[in-house]
């Protein structure tokens, strides 16, 4: 979809006449729109590829699951397909990106910030909205990693993901994986799979809503866990900070953090590998 096009048109009968229409930065996962009409302002997703329609379609069915837990998340209003296009619409959340105010923060605010970035997150993992269980998640998850990583040309490495797996080869650090994998056992709480600072939005000092649902569904809390602490080392270098250890008294939890170093891999597998 591009800006000088209409939008579709059941989307267009809904939001009505424009009044403006923004462009916040994104990935590059989906084109994002912000609409103001008279009736309100919504937000707009549309994918244009299969992957992305999919991620799309799962992310207006993870909503519609969470409903009861509003306003933390928003109002799936419709989806519309055409044109080798999946939109998707719904309501706008107040807030800004978590990472934009910890910036301003001072060394208080920052750990107030912090607690209640981990305590939303312990909130969401005692959700459990009316979604499937998959058998076995840590299996399952290195299973479609494999499959992802055998659809590169043998020994791609890991790029781009800020870790220290950067320049890696894929396969070796995923063999690894599995080699510890016995060793381990599920953890299954409902998981956003993306909880990262980008995607908590701050209202008056305080977390008002949580965005970028595509992923959503029961997992293992520790990838949630290590998603977020990778989050937190993006921020002027916080990895060797107390605030990774804060914001893991936060959450509660009480294992040695070093238990977190196989989601953390797991985690960096993701990014190099997830498209």
């Amino acid at each position: 979809m591009h800006m000088s096009l209409p939008l579709p048109p059941a989307v267009a009968s809904y939001v009505g006449p424009l009044l403006s229409v923004e462009t916040p930065p994104q990935g590059m996962a989906f084109k994002v729109f912000i609409l103001t009409s008279q009736r309100g302002r919504f937000i707009l997703k549309v994918a244009q590829t299969p992957a992305m329609i999919e991620a799309l379609s799962r992310e207006a069915y993870v909503l519609s699951a969470l409903q009861d837990q509003a306003p933390l998340v928003a109002q799936p209003l419709m989806e519309e397909a055409g044109d080798g296009e999946h939109a998707f619409l719904f309501s706008y959340l107040e807030g800004e990106p978590l990472y934009k105010r910890l910036r301003r923060a001072e060394s208080q605010e920052r750990l107030d910030l912090v607690t209640q970035f981990a305590q939303t997150l312990r909130l969401i993992h005692n959700w459990s909205p009316d979604l499937s269980r998959p058998a076995n998640w840590l299996s399952e998850k290195l299973d479609w990693l494999r499959g992802k990583i055998e659809a590169r040309p043998v020994n791609t490495p890991i790029e781009r993901t800020r870790t220290r797996f950067d320049g890696a080869i894929g396969n070796h650090l995923l063999d690894d994986l599995q080699a510890r994998r016995p060793l381990l056992e599920n953890d299954m709480v409902f998981g956003h799979y993306d909880y990262c600072l980008p995607n908590v939005l701050i209202l008056h000092e305080r977390v008002a809503g949580i965005i970028d649902w595509s992923g959503g569904g029961y997992i293992d809390r520790r990838f949630d866990l290590a998603t977020a602490l990778f989050s937190l080392s993006l921020l002027e270098k916080w990895e060797h900070s107390s605030y990774r250890l804060h914001f893991l008294k936060a959450y509660g939890y009480t294992e040695d953090p070093d238990s977190l170093s196989f989601f953390e891999d797991l985690h960096a597998l993701t990014c190099a590998f997830w498209q």
